[in-house]
């Protein structure tokens, strides 16, 4: 399946939306957001999306894919892309899913749900909280040139003021299977 990724236009707008309604994801800031979203799109017609929100902090959202065109590699597609565009800003890109296995394939890890209030502000004011099916997750990449053979580097965050700060924990690469993939 030959796919094409490009960056989204006006012209994608409508079909942006209606892909993220298929999965009743926010279509209220796609137009704000359309700078920052990719397309997926096969023999001409737009199969999926993607954004990549560089607000408090880096954030892959607003990813999807039509129903008919899932399980094909797409979906990987966008969040590779995703991810490289995010290289070059930070180490540490966050999300919010309903499909964590996906994410875990693609080196994300799971965080506590207390700690989604901390990151997204929004969520404490939202009344679904309670109920919320989102898994908050981020993704650390660690460059090459910062490892050894005897140690990995760790990120955890913690947040402080709005500003995300790093504690850095050397792990003997002994002791780091199923840590880092």
């Amino acid at each position: 399946m030959d796919i094409e990724l490009r960056k989204a236009t006006k012209a994608d707008i409508k079909d942006i939306k209606t892909i993220l309604s298929f999965y009743y994801l926010d279509t209220e800031k796609v137009e704000k957001n359309l700078p920052e979203f990719i397309v997926a799109v096969f023999d001409k017609k737009t199969v999926g999306c993607a954004c990549l929100d560089t607000g408090d902090i880096v954030e892959l959202r607003s990813i999807a894919v039509l129903p008919a065109y899932r399980n094909k590699g797409i979906g990987s597609k966008l969040v590779d892309a995703i991810l490289s565009r995010a290289a070059g800003l930070t180490d540490v890109v966050y999300l919010r899913t309903t499909s964590p296995a996906f994410f875990e394939k693609k080196r994300f890890v799971r965080l506590p749900d207390e700690e989604k209030k901390l990151i997204w502000k929004e969520c404490e004011q939202c009344d679904k909280y309670d109920i919320c099916r989102q898994t908050l997750m981020k993704r650390v990449s660690v460059l090459p040139n910062t490892l050894t053979s005897e140690q990995k580097i760790i990120f955890s965050h913690r947040l402080h003021k709005s500003t995300v700060k790093y504690n850095y924990d050397i792990i003997p690469s002994k002791n780091i299977e199923g840590i880092i993939k």
